[in-house]
């Protein structure tokens, strides 16, 4: 049977692979994602701090800077620096672990 993220990795394989990061950042495991994301709020059940989440920024600007597919995904995001970063300031305000 498919799970909830296995339909993500699907329609979305980017966005899946973002989650993935975010998961590797702070040493989680991956399946606490695909065991949350249908709950509303499944980015509250982690945390990282800020040195974590700016380390990630950064991995996730230039990752999706160099992934013309990602960038589609992603409300078609222009190869510039400047959109991406607000596009992941804006990612990391709804969906970023919270801060310790």
């Amino acid at each position: 049977m498919k799970t909830y993220m296995d339909k993500i990795r699907g329609d979305h394989p980017n966005f899946a692979k973002v989650l993935e990061m975010m998961c590797d950042e702070i040493n989680a495991p991956y399946s606490i994602v695909n065991k949350n994301i249908k709950d509303k709020m499944w980015f509250q059940r982690k945390t990282w701090t800020e040195e974590q989440e700016r380390a990630f920024k950064k991995k996730l600007i230039d990752w999706i800077y160099n992934n013309s597919e990602a960038r589609r995904e992603f409300n078609n995001l222009p190869k510039r620096k400047l959109d991406i970063d607000k596009w992941v300031c804006f990612y990391l305000l709804d969906y970023g672990w919270m801060v310790k």
